[in-house]
């Protein structure tokens, strides 16, 4: 791959991470991070109502992860890994024939 490629990708996961919620651009030197959040909420009864739908502009600080456990394996990442799996061979297999 090229270095345009490189760039691409760097520079839309940093915008992805802006509009899911925040992301501390420059961490070690500035813990606080911007970002947007689209509260969008559908209430179902009587009738259909929907609320909150203007995105707001989020300040978040990360928390600290020391002492805390996390799963190592989740649906989504395993769902993940296997499509990323069968891409890099359908990938290899198209260049070596």
């Amino acid at each position: 791959m090229d270095i345009l490629t490189h760039i691409f990708f760097l520079f839309s996961h940093l915008l992805l991470d802006f509009l899911a919620g925040g992301v501390p651009f420059f961490y070690p030197v500035i813990d606080t991070g911007v970002g947007i959040e689209f509260p969008f909420v559908i209430s179902f009864g009587s009738s259909i109502t929907i609320t909150e739908f203007l995105p707001k502009l989020i300040y978040i600080t990360p928390e600290l992860v020391h002492g805390k456990s996390f799963n190592a394996f989740s649906g989504f990442g395993i769902a993940a890994m296997v499509l990323f799996a069968f891409m890099y061979y359908w990938n290899w297999k198209s260049k070596n024939e």
